[in-house]
């Protein structure tokens, strides 16, 4: 079962992103002249001037106060507060940033490290949906994977809480300094969306497979895997790697949305007629196991 507790489920349902980038935005005055000099210029950043631009978070992080108590009640890595942590990270994409060669090596690097942390953002959304911390394990990291559930759940949330800080402080750079306008926003929630939904299928089949093992109802969990395997998986693949081209398109300045819309709308197709096979399943009287989802499940709407 899942587990973490209601301060953690509660902080879930916070638009945190959107809350923290507030906070990020009213801190954005007072910036020193120089970076812009740099910015008419079209030179690269240096470290010293990027530094100096996020030293106004690192000083006083953009966090709503729910956020910030339990990123100071928490412990991260090193035994530190989760807040060093954080400055940790943000330090470092900087750093990151500030070696690249150009302006527009500098921007891509930027969003490309924004929608990294898409990954944990929707992953601790989705262990907050399931039952069963065994559906998502696989997704973390192999010495993660190690832990008993409640401390793999405590180690996502960390993670997670770390990387929207992270996340937010780096959209507010890139809105500043890179041209990351509100159209290429847009572009940055279509991937964490998407990301998002195939995990969202990826983890929920398989909780439910879980479910009715633990049923004892094994002749289906085993055609519901079987399935997952042969059928489903091949289909997610394909729209995972579509969400590493939309990651790449955004990136590099060159998101082609006719492209992009099409290219969804063609696996969306196979996930329908995926749905559709199921459905028929489910209507033949001579089906020895009816590979369907329980009624009223948001599994069974997993193709839409």
């Amino acid at each position: 079962m899942t587990g973490g507790g209601e301060t953690a489920t509660d902080i879930a349902k916070l638009s945190a992103r959107s809350e923290i980038r507030l906070g990020v935005q009213e801190q954005l005055t007072g910036t020193a002249m120089p970076i812009w000099i740099t910015k008419l210029l079209g030179r690269p950043y240096s470290g010293a001037e990027l530094h100096s631009f996020v030293a106004q978070f690192l000083k006083s992080p953009p966090i709503p106060e729910d956020l910030l108590h339990a990123m100071y009640e928490g412990v991260g890595f090193g035994g530190r507060s989760l807040v060093e942590n954080w400055r940790d990270s943000l330090k470092t994409a900087t750093d990151e940033i500030a070696a690249c060669p150009s302006r527009s090596a500098q921007r891509e690097l930027t969003i490309r490290l924004i929608l990294s942390r898409d990954h944990w953002g929707s992953l601790f959304r989705i262990s907050r949906e399931t039952r069963h911390v065994e559906a998502w394990r696989h997704l973390v990291s192999e010495s993660a994977r190690e832990l008993p559930d409640e401390a793999l759940n405590q180690s996502l949330f960390t993670k997670w809480l770390v990387s929207v800080c992270t996340s937010s402080c780096l959209v507010a750079m890139a809105h500043s300094l890179f041209a990351f306008d509100e159209q290429t926003e847009k572009q940055c929630e279509l991937h964490a969306l998407y990301l998002y939904t195939l995990r969202a299928v990826d983890v929920g089949v398989t909780d439910y497979i879980i479910d009715l093992q633990d049923e004892g109802r094994n002749d289906e969990a085993e055609a519901v895997g079987l399935f997952k395997d042969d059928e489903l998986n091949p289909v997610l693949n394909k729209e995972l790697a579509a969400s590493r081209w939309i990651e790449d398109q955004v990136a590099v300045g060159n998101f082609d949305l006719p492209a992009v819309a099409a290219r969804i709308k063609e696996l969306q197709g196979k996930r329908h007629a995926l749905a559709e096979s199921m459905a028929a399943s489910k209507a033949d009287p001579e089906a020895e196991v009816k590979l369907a989802w329980p009624e009223g499940s948001w599994l069974a709407k997993w193709a839409d």
